[in-house]
């Protein structure tokens, strides 16, 4: 049977989530100029838009039948896109973090960037042993290297890692929101990242949610796989369960979110004196 990662219990999740906040982040991020490392090779290595039949020579090409090259094909999407997901995450770096630090405090920063390089590092290592199975031009089986990521304690990583960095989306969004229209300086800023080339057009908020497309995107890829071959049904039950689990702290986090401005605009709100006249009662 599957084993996909336990979801974590809420208050672990809570105590972790404060931990990092209070203390980790926040002094992290005032001694750093960057949060990632430097560019990995491996992300210069492939190619936008390159098919799979391109990366083979024309001779073993010969050799495979439709169905064959067909699941080479899935296989390679699954690791160029994995490659393009590390792209990402690196422009949030070195585009908008490194630029956004002079106008924001720590807080701020680890509001928008609240655990990026656990997030990169857990990707990172995924797509270098994607790499090393791609050693040889054929690909015989790529499930046991998903498997080996998001099944157990690794798996459980994996959850929490991208559950902290998902359950931040609405806060962040409405926190650039707010100082785009209050900070004319922080709105030129961002402005000026989003028209980097590295963007591909792309704003931040849409950077922001590549964590979660990129969760949802595995299933889906690996069901692509399944078609041909049934080795990689366990790591696709164990993604589907992280998604799932992911999302559920995200609805969680929302709901919280949502009833802590609702208090605050009821302490905000001025205090309601009801008098007898209220209710047409006689002055007593």
């Amino acid at each position: 049977r599957p084993r996909p990662a336990a979801p974590l219990g809420k208050d672990s999740r809570s105590r972790t989530s404060s931990v990092f906040f209070l203390g980790g982040f926040s002094s992290y991020v005032d001694s750093q100029l960057a949060l990632l490392p430097d560019a990995a090779v491996l992300e210069d290595e492939v190619c936008d838009g390159q098919n799979w039949r391109d990366t083979v020579p024309p001779e073993l090409l010969a050799t495979l039948g439709p169905r064959e090259v067909e699941r080479q094909a899935v296989i390679y999407e699954l690791f160029t896109t994995e490659v393009s997901h590390l792209r990402t995450l690196r422009v949030l770096d070195k585009v908008f973090y490194q630029k956004m630090r002079s106008v924001l405090n720590s807080e701020e920063l680890a509001c928008i960037f609240p655990n990026l390089p656990q997030v990169y590092e857990l990707h990172a290592s995924l797509c270098e042993e994607m790499k090393k199975r791609r050693e040889s031009p054929i690909v015989q089986n790529i499930g046991d290297v998903m498997l080996a990521k998001v099944e157990g304690a690794a798996g459980n990583e994996f959850q929490e890692q991208a559950s902290q960095l998902c359950c931040q989306q609405t806060q962040a969004l409405e926190l650039i929101k707010n100082k785009k229209r209050k900070d004319p300086r922080f709105a030129q800023i961002i402005q000026e990242c989003e028209a980097s080339p590295q963007c591909r057009r792309l704003q931040l908020k849409d950077l922001l949610v590549s964590e979660m497309l990129r969760l949802t995107k595995y299933p889906l890829l690996l069901d692509k796989i399944i078609k041909y071959t049934e080795g990689e049904r366990r790591a696709q039950a164990c993604c589907r369960g992280i998604l799932k689990a992911v999302n559920e702290d995200v609805r969680e986090t929302e709901h919280r979110q949502r009833l802590s401005q609702y208090q605050r605009r009821l302490d905000a709100a001025p205090q309601f004196k009801v008098g007898p006249n209220v209710f047409n009662l006689p002055p007593s």
